[in-house]
C-alpha cells in the first residue's frame, strides 16, 4: 500500500473510470492480487494491477494505467511484459471496456486477441463515473 496514493493521483488523471483509493487498497491487499510498477525517479509513470486465479490457471489484467506525459514510449507494452513474466505457463486475460477503443487497440498491438463479449460487464461501484457497460475478453496469444 506503499504507493496507493501515487496510484491514485495517476488513475484520477489518466482516466475517466478511475478507481478510488478503497478499491485500490483492497485489490492490493488481497492475497491473488500482484500489482506492478514503473518509476522515474520517485513519481509512478505507469502501473498494472492484475489478478492470478490459480483454479482457473489465468491471470486477469484488471487495470493499466500510463501517465500521458509517458504514453508512446513502451510504458505500457513493459507492463504487460512483467505480467506475462509472472507466470509464463497461464493465459493472460483482460476484460477491456466496449468504449476503450485505444486500450483495444493497444492490447491487439501487444499480441492479445479479441475472443468474445461479456454483456454488462462493468458496473462496479468502486470505479468512478462507471454506467453498465459490455467487455471485449482479450487473452495473449503466446
Amino acid at each position: 500500500m506503499e504507493h496507493a496514493n501515487q496510484i491514485l493521483e495517476l488513475e484520477t488523471h489518466s482516466s475517466e473510470n478511475f478507481w478510488d483509493k478503497h478499491a485500490i487498497v483492497s485489490l492490493l491487499g488481497s492475497d491473488n492480487v500482484i500489482g506492478v510498477g514503473i518509476f522515474n525517479k520517485d513519481q509512478l509513470v505507469g502501473f498494472a494491477i492484475s489478478f492470478v486465479e490459480y483454479e482457473k490457471a489465468t491471470i486477469q489484467i484488471l487495470n493499466i494505467v500510463v501517465h500521458p506525459d509517458y504514453r508512446r514510449k513502451y510504458i505500457g507494452t513493459k507492463l504487460l511484459n512483467k505480467i506475462a513474466n509472472i507466470n509464463k505457463n497461464i493465459a493472460i486475460v483482460a476484460a477491456i471496456r466496449e468504449s476503450n477503443k485505444l486500450g483495444q487497440i493497444f492490447l491487439s498491438k501487444n499480441k492479445f486477441k479479441a475472443t468474445g463479449v461479456s454483456r454488462e460487464f462493468f458496473k462496479d461501484e468502486w470505479v468512478s463515473g462507471t454506467e453498465t457497460e459490455d467487455a471485449y475478453i482479450f487473452v495473449l496469444e503466446r
